[in-house]
């Protein structure tokens, strides 16, 4: 059948049935059409050569998102937070507050330091004069009181604050052994090794941090020195009184 135009295309296709039948009128080229060439009609119909599938879990590609993954995640990240907690417990309690204890101390210290090397060469009249205007302003008896009385009430309110930080890691430690109790009990398939390796090493780690940057860096920042200190005194009681 020739080739003849329609409404619905510019040419319509000869009937290939017989094409092998027919001389070609040219070479044939990559552009011909399987339907008009035999060779790449055949090559076409042929089964392509498929290969096995790749053999990778599809949690490798897209997590999973079951019961038995989370549980692991969960445990994963409250052994984190647990670790964690205890060790900010450990090393606020024993080391932190102890050094910021002292550091006030330290600050008295050399806050006054300049008068306690003075005040001993005074004649025994400036001294006793001193001494009655102190006693007019300070009570002694009454701020030893006070003193004990707030050390005690610090102590009660800091021991608090101690067993409140506990409490905080005994109970992400129960809800984490609730988890791994849990794990066990259904025979989940939990890396151990790994959960338990990659945080007692992440702890590790910031434990050695956080004392180099206490050594280094906390301990060696410059505060308020002492002649800023009796400056601000000064200018607070003139303030107040106006006697300098």
């Amino acid at each position: 059948m020739p080739l003849t135009r329609n409404a619905g295309s510019y040419i319509q296709l000869q009937d290939v049935s017989d094409v092998d039948s027919k001389p070609c009128a040219r070479p044939q080229a990559y552009s011909d059409s399987f339907l008009v060439v035999p060779a790449v009609a055949a090559a076409a119909t042929q089964q392509p050569h498929v290969s096995p599938p790749f053999a990778v879990k599809y949690s490798f590609f897209r997590p999973r998102f079951d019961c038995e993954w989370w549980t692991e995640k969960a445990i994963s990240i409250l052994i984190h937070i647990s670790l964690i907690s205890i060790f900010e417990t450990l090393f606020f309690f024993a080391y932190v507050s102890a050094s910021e204890d002292t550091a006030l101390l330290r600050a008295v210290d050399q806050f006054i330091g300049g008068f306690e090397g003075q005040c001993g060469d005074w004649p025994a009249a400036d001294t006793a004069l001193v001494r009655a205007i102190m006693a007019d302003l300070i009570n002694t008896t009454a701020l030893q009181a006070a003193a004990g009385a707030a050390t005690a009430e610090r102590t009660h309110y800091n021991t608090d604050l101690q067993r409140q930080a506990w409490a905080y890691f005994i109970g992400i430690a129960g809800t984490t052994a609730v988890l791994i109790g849990l794990a066990i009990r259904r025979r989940y398939a939990v890396h151990w090794r790994r959960i338990w390796a990659e945080n007692v090493a992440l702890v590790a780690v910031l434990g050695i941090y956080e004392f180099a940057f206490f050594r280094t860096i906390v301990y060696n920042y410059t505060s308020l020195s002492s002649a800023e200190l009796k400056w601000a005194v000064v200018e607070n009681v003139n303030a107040s009184c106006a006697i300098f």
